[in-house]
């Protein structure tokens, strides 16, 4: 079964890199993130009035959430563009190159791809794999790819939890943003109602902190690891105290969500 597998993936790889050449996938991006950025950005915007109306959000608040989702998203390109052209690289441009590595890495070498991220994940370790499979790591720069943090468990878990955002954007960093600015959107909307049904006469102010407060935005709107602690903590409580789901997968979903909140920033 061992020898099948490899025989698999070795097929695979060949398959996926005839087709999608290493060399030339940056250069297919270069034309595309653009429009397709353009065309998340108008889905997003039709998905998220949906959303809003399904949590029952009253008309008021759906045209600030709605306003303070276009903030966001003006944000994310200001911020990437600073990190990216004025300090030449920095956290946020490593975590979205580490992210659109694993979902290249699964498009031309899947089985051992999900063989790696289970490994490492198990064992809160993602160098180790790379060594105990030298050919592994010899695919990796072969095409290209690279992990910024593999030394630093807690910072590579962002380019891990972010894979999910950079697959539905088919590689497309700048439609990710889009995508991510909906999730974060959302989730600050569940806490917003979870805070409501505390404090019904403080509207102004928890809706003013929660979607336009400058600090939350800059921090928010991107994948750092202060975007993903707040996500985790604010559904997690939400889950825990506000939900009426069921007991116990409510209870076990919040906690899980407030161990990743730690794992992905533990200080």
């Amino acid at each position: 079964m061992e020898e099948y597998l490899r025989s698999l993936a070795r097929k695979s790889v060949g398959w996926s890199t005839g087709i999608f050449l290493p060399s030339y996938v940056e250069e297919i991006y270069t034309y595309l993130d653009i429009p397709v950025y353009v065309a998340y950005a108008i889905i997003n915007l039709i998905l998220l009035n949906t959303l809003l109306k399904r949590f029952r959000i009253n008309t008021e608040e759906v045209t600030i959430v709605r306003y303070s989702w276009i903030l966001r998203n003006l944000f994310a390109v200001g911020i990437y563009g600073f990190y990216q052209y004025y300090y030449g690289g920095g956290d946020i441009v490593n975590y979205t190159t580490d992210a659109k590595s694993l979902m290249l890495s699964l498009l031309y070498n899947p089985l051992q791809t999900l063989a790696y991220l289970t490994y490492s994940l198990a064992n809160q370790d993602f160098m180790s794999y790379f060594v105990l499979n030298p050919s592994f790591h010899s695919y990796w720069t072969y095409a290209r790819l690279k992990l910024s943090y593999i030394y630093d468990y807690n910072s590579q878990l962002v380019g891990v939890f972010y894979l999910p955002f950079m697959i539905l954007a088919i590689g497309s960093i700048p439609a990710s943003f889009v995508l991510f600015s909906t999730f974060t959107t959302m989730t600050q909307v569940l806490f917003y109602k979870y805070l409501s049904s505390i404090y019904p006469n403080s509207f102004r102010k928890t809706i003013l902190i929660l979607f336009f407060m400058p600090s939350i935005l800059s921090w928010t709107t991107l994948p750092f690891k202060e975007a993903f602690s707040l996500n985790f903590i604010e559904l997690g409580l939400y889950l825990l105290f506000h939900y009426k789901g069921i007991m116990l997968a409510r209870y076990l979903l919040g906690i899980l969500l407030m161990y990743l909140s730690y794992l992905v920033k533990p200080y």
